[in-house]
């Protein structure tokens, strides 16, 4: 009998050599006995099918064709519950692509391959953008851009950082570029120990309209925060909730990571050990199985941390003039909510 488990893995074909969003099914390398990473994989795959039809064959797609195509995609999303985040992306692509207009498809493929970013599913995001190229070349070469420095390591000074994102924040137009902008103040201001800052960009990821892995993140460090205020009650009830919402953050395995570092840091703040153990444990299984160096590092700093009791981790770096500064313009801060 053939022994499967001693046959050796077929290396990736390269784009130009595979069918038509084929690349999409590469986020499950490595873990592709995960049933259900395949089933949201195949999905992504299948959402993004009929556009490539549409973009290689023109008129020759009837929209009847087209829209049964995207039935057939609508009846396997039945199978996921109905706050699923995989479900909610991909209901909300189908549903904007429908009617095949050119600039709405573009869109649509820049905005579910800016969710699949965040979300952590990085090949997903790069073909939903490169097809958006396709369609119309140049739409897409920012968001490859920051695909493609995702992981790489910064060199520029703190402040210059926090500076820099001020002020691409008083610039930006959407919602999901303030929340993300949001999201690097306020970690910033974690660092520093400019809690009450951190606290108010957080509160504005959470209760501003922006994709669900974005929100998911600020939530759970909108409970970090109160953490390192020592309001152990404040963070266990924004931990429970955040819990409670797992649906919409649990299966993308980013957010998944992220968040359960940063509950794992919380809990440690407030003496839950037990609970703090079980987060980065989570998040050291999910950093591992997709290669995320950086939050494999973070989680595993949290695991010494409690190996040795020690709270290390929860001393601030000394805040600079030019952070102050900030800190305080951003307590004020108050943000439009009508653009998405």
């Amino acid at each position: 009998m053939a022994r499967y488990d001693r046959i050796a893995p077929l290396s990736s074909p390269s784009r130009d050599n595979a069918f038509p969003a084929w690349a999409v099914l590469r986020d499950i390398e490595g873990h592709d006995r995960d049933a259900d990473a395949c089933r949201r994989a195949r999905l992504r795959f299948l959402a993004l099918r009929p556009v490539r039809r549409v973009l290689d064959r023109g008129d020759a797609v009837s929209n009847d064709s087209f829209n049964r195509q995207l039935d057939l995609v609508r009846d396997d999303l039945n199978s996921l519950s109905a706050r699923d985040v995989e479900r909610v992306r991909v209901t909300r692509f189908l549903k904007q692509i429908e009617d095949r207009e050119p600039a709405r498809l573009v869109a649509a493929l820049l905005e579910y391959a800016d969710q699949a970013l965040d979300a952590g599913h990085v090949h997903a995001a790069e073909e939903f953008a490169l097809t958006a190229e396709m369609a119309e070349p140049g739409a897409a070469q920012p968001l490859l851009g920051r695909l493609h420095s995702a992981e790489a390591p910064g060199d520029e000074d703190h402040d210059d950082r926090l500076e820099r994102a001020w002020d691409d924040l008083r610039r930006a137009e959407n919602n999901s570029q303030r929340a993300r902008l949001l999201e690097r103040l306020g970690r910033s201001m974690i660092a520093t120990g400019l809690l009450k800052a951190a606290d108010r960009c957080f509160a504005l990821i959470t209760q501003r309209p922006s994709n669900l892995s974005l929100r998911s993140r600020g939530r759970a460090a909108h409970a970090l925060t109160a953490a390192l205020a020592r309001d152990a009650a404040t963070f266990r009830d924004r931990r429970t909730s955040l819990l409670a919402d797992s649906i919409e953050w649990a299966p993308d395995p980013r957010v998944a990571a992220s968040v359960h570092i940063d509950l794992a840091h919380g809990c440690m703040a407030v003496g839950d050990v037990d609970f703090a153990r079980e987060h980065v444990r989570a998040a050291i299984s999910i950093a591992r199985r997709q290669n995320y160096g950086g939050m494999l590092k973070r989680a595993e700093g949290i695991l010494t941390a409690l190996e040795q009791n020690t709270e290390v981790l929860l001393q601030p770096r000394q805040s600079s003039t030019i952070a102050q500064r900030i800190a305080a313009q951003v307590e004020s801060l108050d943000l439009p909510t009508h653009a998405t």
